[in-house]
């Protein structure tokens, strides 16, 4: 996510890969919001298969999550808080919200309510972006998490993951009790996990990774054997080894970071431009007024659920979907960056304190 990062300090094969999270989100939310919405007990077979093949598609989701937390890890830890990224991303948001309200009110796709528009001048603080005000939250904490990183033992820093792993993610899988779990304490634990890949920790390579690759492969088979015996009358259960916080989840998230971190690619000019609208591809097609729109009325997703070629035109729909988002963010972006930039630099020039950075908390620390 562009706002959220800062381009030039980043190679092509992570913006490459951020591209790629962004695009498998979008798969996900098109499976989800456009075809599991309608799904029944009794299908046909067609369908039955489609829906399975769906679940899938639809894992990307919480595997793209987790490789845009696991980024921010893996790069902000060298870095200082800036007040200016928050703004951005606040401010991005903050837009895009209050553009999509006044196009449903001209348009009249919606009733509009108290609720609504609530959520659309206060989108974080009504969960209308559930990612955005996850992060912001976690970049708040960034300072403190990379001191953690910095100033900890390594050996410290690996017990926490492991304790962490233990609770948040091996736990639930055979108790399905998450202690004292939550979205932004299991960032927490990715941001701390890519901090730790950056200064060498944690190695990917090493052969207890490819333990846990193991597991999370015996972990998606014993799913798909329980879903093949209508163990899952409710599909919506066969969601769960896609969730956020599972083996599954994170050890596909690892190892395709671990790929892309490898991946030798130059920079690349076209690559970069892409990368720099993720940001607004999720604003976009992930807005409260959008999405019903776009997957129910647009497109008509579930219609084509007795389609036998129906998995493929869900990946080619998405494509569109994310091409459509970027060149839609291009244009939006013209009118808002400078806009965005005269706020930020009347901020700047009110602040009578310094942004703070790791120096200075070691040095109030001290004194």
């Amino acid at each position: 996510m562009e706002a959220i990062s800062e381009k030039s300090k980043r190679s092509s094969n992570i913006e490459l890969l951020r591209i790629i999270a962004m695009y498998i989100i979008v798969l996900h939310h098109c499976t989800v919001h456009g075809v599991f919405s309608y799904w029944h007990n009794n299908t046909s077979l067609v369908q039955h298969i489609n829906n399975f093949l769906c679940t899938f598609l639809a894992s990307g989701g919480k595997i793209g999550v987790t490789i845009f937390v696991l980024i921010s890890g893996y790069f902000l830890c060298m870095q200082d808080f800036k007040l200016t990224r928050f703004f951005k991303v606040y401010l991005n948001t903050l837009f895009y919200s209050i553009l999509f309200l006044m196009l449903s009110l001209l348009i009249g796709t919606h009733h509009i309510g108290w609720e609504a528009l609530k959520a659309s001048f206060l989108p974080f603080t009504c969960k209308a972006y559930w990612f955005i005000s996850a992060y912001l939250l976690l970049y708040i904490f960034s300072p403190l998490l990379n001191t953690i990183l910095k100033h900890i033992k390594p050996g410290k820093i690996k017990l926490y993951l492991i304790l962490a792993s233990v609770f948040w993610i091996f736990l639930p899988l055979i108790t399905n009790i998450k202690l004292f779990y939550s979205i932004l304490l299991y960032f927490f634990y990715l941001y701390i996990l890519g901090g730790a890949i950056r200064f060498g920790y944690i190695n990917l390579k090493h052969k207890y990774f490819k333990y846990i690759t193991l597991a999370a492969v015996i972990y998606l088979i014993v799913n798909i054997i329980l879903y093949l015996n209508h163990d899952y009358v409710n599909l919506w259960k066969c969601f769960k080894y896609m969730e956020l916080d599972t083996i599954y989840t994170l050890a596909v998230s690892l190892w395709i970071f671990n790929c892309f971190l490898n991946l030798d690619l130059k920079h690349n000019k076209f690559i970069n431009y892409i990368s720099a609208s993720t940001f607004g591809v999720y604003l976009i097609h992930e807005n409260n007024f959008v999405r019903p729109y776009l997957w129910h009325k647009l497109l008509h997703i579930h219609t084509m659920m007795n389609d036998k070629l129906f998995c493929i035109e869900v990946i080619v729909i998405s494509i569109f979907v994310f091409v459509g988002c970027v060149a839609f963010d291009k244009i939006f972006s013209k009118f808002t960056t400078p806009l965005i930039t005269k706020i930020i630099d009347y901020i700047n020039s009110k602040k009578k304190l310094p942004l703070y950075n790791e120096e200075q908390i070691l040095s109030n620390q001290k004194s």
